[in-house]
């Protein structure tokens, strides 16, 4: 059974007796739960995606400096898998192809093999349903922009930290980790760490 994080909501929603919001990225899994020897997924296949772009980085000015690295290459990755194969598009990279089952450890890259050319065109084709890399930065633009409404402008002034519309500040680092917070100055990359220990 293929599943993302992303299906726990719809399947949380269908489960409680709720109605399942539409347009989704989520898939509704509470028929598999209802019959653990169902072998049928959902899904096809189960995706992926990593994005080293976007991030808030210099806590002590609050400015919202932000990832300088946006442009350059191999800074974001998505990618689908099914029981045996991974394929991986890497933005501005060569796409990638490993069989799973027979290569645990992804060190033969069979995305250029002659006999994937169909497993690729449909694995590529199932990745790339409803998205693109143009409309990835269009959306971290805009939100770039929303957020500056939302920042509180107080130490540490987080990227999950929020100015609520009657003033008060919703703390999102704090009340999910309990954190403290370590202040790193520009020179040695800047930003801030939460540090739970010590």
């Amino acid at each position: 059974i293929r599943y993302d994080l992303m299906d726990l909501y719809p399947t949380t929603c269908s489960l409680a007796g709720l109605p399942v919001p539409d347009e989704l990225d989520g898939v509704d899994f509470a028929g598999v739960l209802a019959d653990p020897k169902s072998t049928e997924s959902p899904r096809t296949y189960a995706a992926s995606a990593y994005y080293g772009y976007g991030k808030k980085t210099d806590g002590e000015t609050g400015s919202g400096t932000v990832g300088a690295a946006e442009f350059e290459p191999h800074n974001a990755m998505r990618l689908v898998r099914d029981r045996n194969w991974k394929y991986v598009e890497i933005e501005g990279g060569p796409p990638l192809l490993f069989d799973t089952d027979h290569d645990p450890d992804e060190t033969t890259n069979l995305a250029e093999q002659q006999d994937q050319v169909e497993r690729c065109r449909a694995m590529r084709e199932a990745l790339f349903e409803g998205f693109s890399w143009e409309a990835v930065h269009d959306q971290l633009a805009k939100d770039r922009e929303r957020v500056k409404a939302f920042l509180s402008g107080q130490k540490p002034s987080t990227p999950n930290q929020y100015m609520l519309p009657d003033g008060r500040v919703f703390d999102a680092e704090g009340d999910l980790y309990g954190a403290r917070w370590l202040y790193c100055p520009p020179s040695q990359g800047g930003g801030i760490i939460p540090q739970q220990f010590g």
